[in-house]
């Protein structure tokens, strides 16, 4: 029976739908994703098992010197997503990680819906630019950001009512059917302007998991808009990680 690595099966159980886009990217480039991805859940799942912001500032910050130890050839022993990650990580991707630790911080500070779906677009632009590193292939085959922020915090909000959490979003967006629709519509608009000036960009198959993100996320959203923009209905809980079949049909017809 194959085995999956430690931070493969981690990302397999945390989030199955990025382990899955993962499967797309041909190997050696996929074990690196793994070490990202596992790496960058670490980080983002912490304002979110914090008792409170300072705590989680503390956790933060602790990340944010493990990243310089990182390039500096030294980690903890005995964090096995550290040390899988620095067999992997990209030469240039400090600053992009440091960055992103930034981006969550300020996340714990932030009421405005706008400002959170920006730093959440923020938290995936630097996401995808670490795994272009990764994959060596360029930074224009990145998904569209703004999709996959609103995909992201929005199922968020169902997933936090879920557990009994409050939910990242401030309540007078998201129990706002009319903002929640808008909002979608506005992205999906958004993204399809951004399809239509990139149609030329010769796409590798090394960066699907990146550039297939977006029709993932636009698959979440499509979920949502059957509910009738209801983000406390249960059924969003139980969403399929994706369709194999859709997304394959992307790949070979170019529509990503």
């Amino acid at each position: 029976m194959f085995k999956f690595s430690y931070c493969a099966d981690l990302l397999r159980r945390s989030d199955p739908a990025q382990f899955s886009l993962c499967l797309f990217t041909p190997f050696p480039g996929r074990e690196g994703l793994f070490n990202l991805y596992a790496l960058l859940h670490e980080i983002r799942r912490i304002p979110h098992q914090a008792t409170d912001p300072a705590a989680a500032q503390i956790r933060l910050k602790w990340w944010h010197d493990r990243i310089d130890d990182l390039y500096n050839e030294t980690v903890p022993a005995g964090h096995p997503v550290l040390e899988a990650f620095l067999l992997t990580k990209p030469r240039q991707g400090k600053e992009a990680l440091q960055n992103y630790i930034m981006a969550v911080q300020e996340m714990l500070f932030t009421e405005d819906a706008p400002a959170l779906f920006q730093t959440a677009e923020e938290l995936k632009r630097l996401s995808d630019r670490l795994a272009c590193y990764i994959l060596d292939i360029p930074v224009d085959e990145r998904a569209d950001p703004a999709v996959f922020a609103a995909a992201d915090l929005l199922l968020g909000v169902t997933r936090r009512l879920a557990e009994q959490k409050e939910p990242e979003l401030p309540p007078e967006f998201w129990q706002d059917k009319d903002a929640v629709r808008k909002k979608i519509q506005d992205v999906k608009q958004s993204a399809g302007t951004a399809r239509n000036a990139q149609k030329k960009i010769s796409r590798s198959k090394k960066g699907r998991a990146v550039y297939l993100s977006q029709a993932l996320a636009m698959q979440q959203l499509q979920q949502i808009e059957k509910t009738g923009y209801d983000l406390r209905d249960n059924r969003l809980t139980a969403l399929p990680p994706f369709s194999t079949l859709r997304l394959l049909l992307r790949v070979g017809l170019g529509q990503f």
